[in-house]
């Protein structure tokens, strides 16, 4: 007559022959170690640069660099974009006669960098090309990626030089994502009447003020100045 296991034995022996044999059905190390890497490459953190919209005249140009702490970082701004060569051979999007900022990354990773801008009106609507390096020393530098005021990663290495916004007027800023050619020429036509301070022109302007007497806010479908106004 043939004896059974108890069912506390059995399940020893089976937990025992799991052991012996490897990894349990259905588990593939190899799966693992690729999740792994891909989810390890997606947490290396590029190196970066941040531009500002624009270069203000008289103002403050800050870049941003994120690159690894301790590296060397320089930002070269300059009127042409070719000519300049890394002391590694490797050429860049800007002119041989540069502005040079430099610095080293900080512990956090993230090292900002200022240029003040001149006062001059001759400079005005002047495009400048910027590139930045990383490194750990001037042999291996390296262009980093640029990203755009929004924080978008981009091609483009271009500035516009433009004047202060005139106190008083909204400050217009170009390419802003989600504005029609007719919303931006709306803007930019407000922009100018406040900063050539022209007062006939300035009363002329929707105020949001509603008159009964006037067709236009009798009319709770028409356009009023630069938003559609459906009655208020």
């Amino acid at each position: 007559m043939q004896h059974s296991l108890p069912l506390n034995r059995r399940v020893a022996l089976a937990l025992a022959l799991i052991l012996l044999t490897g990894p349990a059905v259905g588990f593939n190390s190899a799966h693992a170690e690729k999740y792994q890497s891909r989810l390890n490459s997606l947490l290396l953190k590029k190196n970066d640069v941040y531009l500002p919209s624009r270069l203000v005249l008289g103002e403050e140009a800050r870049f941003v660099v994120k690159a690894p702490a301790g590296n060397k970082v320089k930002v070269f701004v300059s009127y042409a974009n070719e000519g300049y060569i890394l002391p590694n051979g490797t050429p860049i999007r800007v002119g041989a006669e540069v502005q040079e900022l430099s610095g080293t990354v900080p512990e956090n990773g993230v090292l900002e960098l200022k240029m003040a801008m001149p006062k001059d009106a001759e400079l005005d609507g002047k495009v400048v090309f910027v590139e930045a390096v990383t490194g750990i020393s001037d042999e291996t530098l390296v262009p980093v990626d640029i990203m755009d005021s929004t924080g978008r990663r981009t091609a483009e290495n271009s500035l516009v030089i433009t004047k202060p916004s005139e106190s008083g007027g909204p400050s217009i800023m170009p390419s802003m994502p989600g504005f029609s050619p007719q919303m931006f020429n709306q803007l930019t036509t407000m922009s100018q009447i406040y900063a050539n301070k022209d007062d006939s022109r300035k009363q002329l302007l929707d105020n949001g003020t509603i008159n009964k007497d006037r067709a236009i806010d009798q009319n709770p479908f028409v356009r009023r100045g630069i938003q559609p106004g459906i009655g208020y």
